[in-house]
């Protein structure tokens, strides 16, 4: 029955299948309890789509953005508004008042809700500072009798408080900003805990719920806009669409394995091994309290992909041995020993390819490469663990081979082989050309983190999210930590001073694409209470020159309001907040404005003393930390896998050489890309990587059954075609599995997760091609000379017939 076993490697993978065919029940049993167990611990699985979860928790921005929490609280606020078409008057008053009441019944996750109902009114009267709401006493006292002299709207206009923020730059709508709790209380344990993303989803939908309700009820337009909205539909979509493409994924797989096996174990097999990796990926992340991020998104995909490759390649030479030789058990042993040693060995490559991914700057990359790598391997023990198993005590009979169920196959593939053989050096050439010249236009790849580009253009959060920009002039804000170096260096009148004249370069500014509003700081406080204090006169809206009044004004202020004070300033007085707020764009364009606003933070504060941080900005910081975590994953899954080859085919230059073909597929879908203006994403930027761990696994195969057939015959163009005759259908039929499983994603709402299945599924489709076409003339122009391969292939198609692999029941 085949060849036996004649590596130590071959010996002990024959040893293993033995075990678990003759404890077949106990291997199936200890299985399925580990998956039970894995099964129970996704109940503590999170998910999170968070901009801070892309980062390590030790990064520096991360712990510059923890340090700006600490002191000031989260930046991260939902943003109402409700439409004024007349401006502010006595209906949209009332329509903002019934509105916040119905929002602060939101419990418990609202914190604050800040309005024109209860925004700072701050006035002086006979040298006496009055800090209080805008409509207090709303309704007893009517907005009209609280402002005879002049109407709210113009006041409101007239505000750097207010005017872009609480009010729309046309007057025609006025908006709510709602802060969530960041801690709330645990009803088990009574403890508080700090607010997870499954609460402020709850809280977005509730509010939205509400709004919703309110709109139909009063006839009046809202928009629900925000970085937690954001987030909700995000979530909400991954959530719907995973299931939705992983179940076409499986589906498709499971026809492609039906087709081609014809047996009711062909499809459910591959399916166990595909089940556990994944189920045992997603139990560790539970178990170690990693969260599913939108990165992740990939992972069903490449598992289904991972698992079936695996599966295939042992079952498909086990049907075989079984078809001809009657004898299960020798069989089940025969094909484990034969094709487990090719399994590790892409299992190595594919998992080191992962692997790589822990270099990565951001969490997520890394968290992906992890957890890919993890299932890979157990794919791998699930490989030739559970399958000897299942096919112990599976009722499988042997069939009459049908030699013409996949002789198409063997056609199509000999005859690739044939042409790459007979051609091998022009072949060779276009390939290294292809290569060298696609590398350079792939150059031309734009980037982009868009995060609503990600959703369909028709999705209500892209439409809310850009009227509002529209209508505030920004909708997104940095904020900027200022280290006055002591307890209250920010009463300084210098250090006040330097804050306004960055302030004053900011305000109204136009960097790369992103306009700046009025920002927002202490400044506002001082200037609004000493103009108070000095009986209402516009001119002294102004910093005081001595450092004593500065702090005697301020604290007559925090006693009437010292929350608003503690929003700008800590308690010491040490620490000042800037909020910069500014409009919509691209977020790859966020790092070259984080530039500019730097240079002005060293040239007023120095180095180290000021950082921009903020949700907005760490989005700045993912693009360029993404790019160079990839270009870092490639290089080191590139050194790794050339090594890994190396050392498996006893030969480095065959190492080299068998890189062209993994990349050369990845670098003509990226001149795809650049053709049809797809950018790289956060999810798609991966996608190379991610293919370079899969279609390594093609070549991998064909070098090692080449390698098989040169040493026994020590001839290279029969050795190609021996090669390709041996794994070119489980190479086929793992092809169409990976593409359809990558093209299922297609499916998705989400844009980029259908940019990375199409993208996928493209690269693998040309990695088999390429294999084919190119890895048989690059090993021809490495061992052989023309004259020679002309002989060996007439004289191989001489004596034998190809065989082809069983596929009928």
């Amino acid at each position: 029955m085949g060849t036996l076993p004649d590596t130590y490697l071959q010996r002990a993978f024959r040893l293993w299948a033995d075990f678990s065919y003759r404890y077949a029940i106990w291997v199936i049993v200890t299985t399925g309890l580990i998956m039970v167990a894995m099964i129970l611990s996704m109940a503590n699985l999170t998910m999170d789509t968070s901009v801070e979860a892309r980062l390590h928790k030790d990064d520096p921005i991360r712990q510059h953005f923890d340090t700006f929490q600490a002191h000031f609280g989260s930046d991260d606020v939902i943003l109402v508004s409700v439409n004024a078409d007349n401006g502010v008057d006595k209906d949209a008053i009332a329509n903002i008042a019934a509105l916040q009441q119905l929002l602060e019944s939101t419990e418990p996750y609202v914190h604050e809700i800040t309005s024109t109902m209860n925004a700072r009114y701050t006035y002086g009267v006979d040298g006496e500072l009055i800090v209080e709401e805008l409509l207090e006493d709303y309704p007893q006292v009517g907005f009209k009798q609280r402002w005879p002299q002049e109407t709210l709207e113009d006041y409101l206009l007239a505000s750097p408080n207010y005017y872009n923020r609480l009010i729309s730059a046309q007057g025609n709508a006025l908006a709510l900003i709602v802060e969530l709790q960041t801690q709330v209380k645990d009803p088990v344990s009574g403890q508080f805990v700090a607010i997870d993303q499954d609460k402020k989803d709850e809280a977005v939908r509730a509010i939205r719920s509400q709004l919703n309700s309110f709109s139909e009820r009063t006839n009046t337009r809202t928009v629900l806009a925000g970085n937690p909205v954001i987030q909700e539909t995000l979530n909400r979509l991954i959530l719907s669409d995973t299931g939705l493409t992983t179940g076409l994924a499986f589906t498709l797989t499971l026809l492609f394995l039906f087709v081609f096996f014809r047996r009711v174990s062909g499809m459910l097999i591959p399916l166990a091994v595909i089940n556990g990796s994944l189920i045992v990926a997603i139990g560790m992340m539970a178990l170690t309290g990693t969260p599913y991020t939108l990165t992740m998104g990939s992972l069903p995909a490449i598992l289904v992909a991972i698992g079936v490759a695996d599966s295939v390649h042992i079952l498909s030479l086990f049907y075989r041995y079984y078809t001809d030789y009657g004898m299960k058990k020798e069989a089940v042993l025969n094909a484990v020993s034969v094709s487990a040693p090719a399994v590790l060995l892409t299992s190595l490559t594919t998992g080191a390819g992962f692997l790589s991914f822990v270099a990565a700057d951001l969490a997520s990359i890394t968290d992906l490469g992890v957890f890919t790598a993890i299932a890979v391997f157990t794919a791998l023990m699930l490989s030739v663990t559970l399958i000897p198993a299942l096919l112990a005590v599976s009722r499988i009979k042997p069939v009459n081979q049908n030699l013409r169920a996949l002789q198409w196959v063997n056609t199509l593939t000999n005859a690739c082989v044939r042409l790459s053989i007979e051609h091998a050096r022009v072949i060779s050439a276009v390939a290294v050309v292809a290569l060298v010249g696609g590398v350079w236009h792939a150059t031309q790849l734009r980037f982009s983190d868009d995060i609503l580009a990600v959703f369909p253009p028709d999705a209500p959060i892209v439409s809310d999210q850009l009227r509002y920009d529209a209508d505030y002039h920004g909708a997104g804000n940095f904020e900027v930590l200022i280290d006055s170096g002591v307890d209250n260096g920010v009463l300084k009148p210098e250090f006040l001073q330097k804050l306004e004249r960055l302030s004053d370069a900011l305000t109204h500014t136009h960097i790369a694409g992103v306009d700046f509003d009025t920002p927002y700081s202490v400044l506002n406080i001082i200037k609004e209470t000493h103009k108070a204090l000095n009986e209402n006169d516009p001119t002294a809206y102004v910093i005081p020159d001595q450092a004593d009044l500065i702090a005697q004004e301020l604290l007559i202020f925090e006693i009437s309001n010292g929350d608003d004070l503690l929003d700008v300033v800590d308690s010491d007085f040490r620490y000042a907040r800037l909020t910069l707020k500014m409009t919509y764009a691209d977020g790859v364009v966020y790092h070259e404005v984080l530039g500019e606003i730097d240079k002005l933070l060293i040239s007023e504060f120095g180095e180290n003393s000021a950082v921009v941080t903020g949700l907005t900005a760490l989005l700045g910081e993912s693009i360029p930390r993404a790019l160079s975590s990839m270009l870092k994953s490639y290089a080191i899954a590139l050194v790794t896998i050339i090594i890994l080859m190396g050392i498996m085919m006893k030969s480095l230059r065959i190492g080299l050489v068998s890189m062209i073909p993994n990349l050369l597929p990845i670098v003509l879908v990226m001149n795809v890309m650049v053709f049809v203006d797809w950018p790289l994403d956060q999810t798609t930027i991966s996608v190379g990587a991610i293919a370079l761990g899969l279609v390594v696994d093609d070549t991998l195969h064909y070098l090692f059954h080449f390698k098989q057939a040169y040493q026994n015959r020590n001839s290279v163009a029969r050795s190609a075609m021996i090669s390709v005759r041996d794994c070119g259908p489980a190479l086929l039929i793992t092809t169409i599995i990976y593409s359809s499983a990558s093209f299922g994603n297609v499916v998705s709402s989400i844009k980029s997760f259908q940019m990375f299945g199409t993208t996928l599924a493209l690269i693998t489709v040309l990695a088999l091609l390429i294999d084919l076409l190119v890895t048989p003339a690059l090993l021809v122009v490495m061992f052989g000379g023309k004259e020679k391969r002309r002989r060996e292939v007439d004289e191989d198609e001489k004596p034998e017939r190809y065989r082809s692999m069983s596929v009928s029941d």
